[in-house]
């Protein structure tokens, strides 16, 4: 990463949440040349809260093992 992507990024970080998901949309948006659809909008704040639960120490998350490990299992390869 370059040195002004990494001052940009340490500027945004500043930002509020709903400032830095607004930022991310567009961001987004100009990379991909299309909107989220409603369908990525109720993921994205699906992984917010989440993201959000883990930094006030609700959520614990799980190691990468075992997310794979439950990945396979649910799609039957395990």
């Amino acid at each position: 990463m370059n040195s002004a992507l990494s001052e940009i990024e340490k500027s945004a970080q500043q930002l509020s949440a709903l400032d830095r998901e607004q930022l991310a949309r567009r961001l987004f948006e100009s990379v991909h040349g299309k909107e989220l659809t409603d369908v990525d909008e109720a993921w994205l704040a699906v992984a917010e809260e989440r993201l959000n639960a883990y930094n006030r120490g609700q959520d614990r998350g799980m190691t990468e093992t075992d997310f794979f490990n439950r990945v396979q299992s649910d799609l039957g390869w395990k």
